[in-house]
């Protein structure tokens, strides 16, 4: 849009245009119309840095569409979008590289029971793509008039101490060289005035990270992620009819976890329809592996490899593949300000979705918490212009009065007890995670990584032809946005104790060896996942936000 000069000073600024982001300001903007509502996003388009699972409990999108949109139902391509639910769900456990049981019954048991693994199941959700939800939102705000922006990569939360407010939110320079010198096209990031900000990043946001660094907020324990591989497949009329269009497909064990056994990382993967032939395809690896040469993108080629997954997608054609973290810590990895007793936010900055951790474990599910906090961030908008008070008071409040709190209270022991005693003896006593007090955690890459990950997927896999279909794109001479931060510690250390494990673990073949020398080297193949930033095991590796770029998604 050409407007953005008219909108230097803005009521409302939101930072990130993923769904709780759009969510909160369609919300804002449907309760206070009379307030500038502006969102920003790193991303050249709407959902082109979205990526999700594929299932996804709509209720608290029902919430925000009557809400903003009470004729919703009337609108067909809405009802459409929202049509596909999942009518027949299978789990089942990956014993070995060829090997395969059902495990169906044994979680419907659990359901029944009211164990923790029960609430795995997913029947009568909806199967979606998040990039198209996205767009979806999208349509909703503009049609409210919010102001939305693409190509706007936010820098840093401008915040005065002082008064302990946000003035607003400093945009990232743009047009410097490899390095840092000022090219003819230069723009010094510009400062956006705003009266509140509200946060929605996604999972380990650069400016978001930043701010709860430099601010009251502070979490209880560190916050943990999972690494999400997906593609998107195109599969013959056969094998679609075989899945079933509303049927998923759910996985467990190999190639992330053996009983008693190894590998034991936590994770898994799943099959999901999306119509047109179409099968999303995705592995799930958390952060806090042991292994020094491990892959998530080899672990997902060996679980596309499994016959029991082979028989749906085998000679099928790619039309799309991307990664992305996923936050686990829970309600005690969710940052808050002690002080004034309110949940992700402080002052007039609001935390929502992703990137305050809202994730449930027990559900391991996530997105429609973003729906939900973007909701109750654009309420806390409205009841602070009718009524005063704080901002993040208001927010607070709101996410206790909506049960997302208590939601994630309950499920706040079940991953720091599989940290804590592994998958197998974890995923057991995570079933009475009630009756078990809380252990600590430590960041990823404090797992020391001293084993060897005990299968191989080399010759099953084309890594460039994985990268080339997430379509990622950057300019290829803007100044690098992943900085090494001392190369001896990658030369002395790091290459002797671990052999360098960001040459593996990286899932667009960014970090390379040039003789001596492990560094970014193909930093235009980022996928933004920032993976290497949370799994480093010295902590050496930092990103920061690019002047624009990333992967190109429009059906993750």
């Amino acid at each position: 849009m050409n407007k953005f000069a008219d909108y230097k000073t803005v009521d409302v600024l939101v930072v990130g245009a993923g769904v709780a982001g759009l969510t909160a300001a369609a919300a804002a903007k449907s309760l206070c119309p009379d307030k500038s509502v502006c969102v920003i996003d790193k991303a050249s388009g709407p959902g082109r840095h979205n990526l999700s699972g594929g299932t996804f409990d709509p209720s608290s999108l029902y919430e925000f569409l009557n809400l903003a949109f009470p004729n919703w139902q009337d609108n067909e391509k809405i009802s459409k979008f929202l049509s596909r639910r999942v009518v027949n769900e299978q789990f089942f456990m990956l014993s070995s590289k060829s090997r395969a049981f059902r495990i169906t019954p044994h979680l419907k048991l659990a359901k029944a029971l009211k164990l923790s693994a029960g609430k795995m199941l997913s029947e009568g959700e909806t199967i979606i793509s998040v990039s198209k939800l996205v767009r979806v939102v999208e349509a909703m705000a503009v049609e409210k008039g919010v102001e939305i922006y693409y190509n706007f990569p936010a820098d840093f939360v401008d915040f005065d101490h002082k008064t302990a407010r946000a003035k607003g939110v400093r945009l990232a320079d743009k047009g410097l060289d490899e390095g840092g010198i000022k090219q003819m096209n230069y723009t010094p990031g510009e400062l956006i005035n705003a009266e509140n900000v509200i946060l929605a990043e996604g999972a380990d946001g650069y400016v978001t990270e930043q701010f709860i660094a430099h601010s009251e907020l502070e979490r209880n324990q560190p916050q943990i992620y999972s690494l999400g591989v997906k593609e998107v497949i195109e599969v013959s009329p056969e094998q679609y009819k075989a899945i079933g269009s509303s049927n998923v497909l759910r996985f467990a064990g190999y190639p992330l976890w053996k009983p008693f056994s190894s590998p034991s990382i936590f994770g898994g993967g799943a099959l999901y329809p999306l119509g047109s032939r179409r099968i999303a395809v995705v592995l799930i690896s958390a952060l806090d592996w042991k292994y020094k040469d491990y892959s998530p993108y080899e672990a997902f080629c060996l679980f596309k490899k499994h016959p029991k997954v082979a028989r749906y997608i085998d000679g099928g054609r790619v039309l799309e593949a991307g990664a992305k973290l996923i936050p686990e810590g829970g309600f005690h990895s969710i940052p808050r300000d002690k002080v004034r007793s309110t949940y992700a936010g402080t002052s007039n900055v609001l935390l929502t979705g992703d990137c305050a951790g809202f994730v449930n474990m027990h559900r391991m599910r996530g997105l429609s918490n973003a729906v939900l906090t973007g909701l109750q961030a654009g309420k806390a908008v409205s009841m602070k212009e009718k009524n005063g008070g704080s901002l993040a008071k208001n927010y607070s409040n709101m996410l206790e009065f909506s049960g997302l709190i208590d939601q994630m209270k309950r499920a706040a022991k079940f991953r720091q007890i599989i940290s804590k005693f592994g998958v197998t003896l974890g995923l057991g006593l995570g079933n009475i995670d009630f009756m078990l007090p809380l252990f600590n955690i430590r960041q990823d890459n404090k797992r020391e990584m001293t084993e060897s990950y005990p299968f191989s997927g080399k010759g099953l896999f084309d890594q460039a032809d994985f990268v080339k279909h997430t379509g990622v794109q950057h300019r290829e001479n803007q100044q690098p946005h992943l900085v090494i931060k001392d190369v001896d510690i990658c030369k002395w250390e790091c290459a002797r104790k671990y052999d360098c494990p960001c040459l593996k673990f990286c899932p667009g073949q960014v970090y390379e060896k040039m003789q001596e020398h492990v560094g970014p080297v193909n930093t235009s193949n980022c996928l933004h996942c920032k993976t290497c930033q949370r799994k480093c095991p010295y902590s050496n590796i930092e990103w920061t936000v690019p002047e624009a770029g990333g992967p190109m998604y429009t059906d993750m």
